[in-house]
């Protein structure tokens, strides 16, 4: 699989990689009624979202993406830019500042240094720096720096191949932090692009979104009693 274009998030002055997340409906331009299409095998999802936090809210900055439509909307009056012939993205909407509802978990890394040779995604262990951020209804609530901890699994994982790499990194993150830490990109871009397919009306959108922040209750309840254990330990 060609390496993915991930999205980012701008974080305390820094770009970061946005590699995982806890709650699959975190954004997609379907929320704007845009259809996107593959750009080409770099970007299957077809589009890259630039993430920001305003204060403490969640916000999408900025929006790259291509799309089969004939039309597309004005977000919080900023219309689209027409880019197809500058880049491989056919629009671009800048400063749209757009708050999200967003319940969950991100994690988030810089400083990449490779290791696993695994194409297509952006695994947390292939680099030296990473956080954690917790959001309840886009508002971030909590943030930690995990770059330790994923330097214990980087070291763990050295040497495996590739599935067993993939295998034993998720179950330390899952045993960590509740959710899988080898890359959205690695199984988030299989869930959209099979979404794209069989589900294009938006009541199928909606059951996704309510059936993945009813997942969040779960979770949220299974990291508090985790961190319970840690204090006593």
């Amino acid at each position: 699989m060609t390496d993915q274009i991930p999205n980012q998030l701008y974080f305390q002055d820094d770009a970061y990689t946005l590699v995982a997340v806890s709650n699959l409906y975190l954004f997609t331009p379907r929320m704007f009624g845009i259809e996107p299409c593959m750009v080409n095998t770099a970007c299957w999802r077809g589009y890259v979202a630039y993430f920001l936090l305003q204060g403490r809210r969640l916000v999408v900055k900025h929006l790259e993406f291509c799309t089969l439509d004939d039309e597309v909307p004005i977000i919080n009056e900023v219309h689209a830019q027409d880019i197809h012939k500058v880049g491989w993205f056919d629009y671009r909407y800048i400063n749209l500042d757009y708050e999200l509802d967003y319940t969950g978990g991100l994690l988030i890394a810089n400083d990449y240094i490779g290791c696993t040779g695994l194409y297509g995604v952006n695994p947390a262990i292939e680099h030296r720096t990473v956080y954690e951020l917790l959001f309840h209804r886009g508002s971030l609530i909590a943030f930690h720096d995990r770059s330790e901890v994923v330097e214990t699994i980087r070291k763990e994982v050295k040497g495996l191949d590739r599935v067993e790499a993939i295998r034993s990194a998720d179950k330390h993150f899952l045993r960590i932090y509740g959710f899988q830490g080898f890359g959205e990109w690695y199984w988030c871009t299989a869930m959209q692009f099979r979404e794209k397919r069989a589900t294009k009306e938006s009541i199928a959108l909606e059951k996704t979104m309510r059936a993945a922040r009813a997942d969040y209750d779960e979770w949220l309840a299974a990291v508090k009693e985790r961190r319970k254990l840690d204090k006593c330990a």
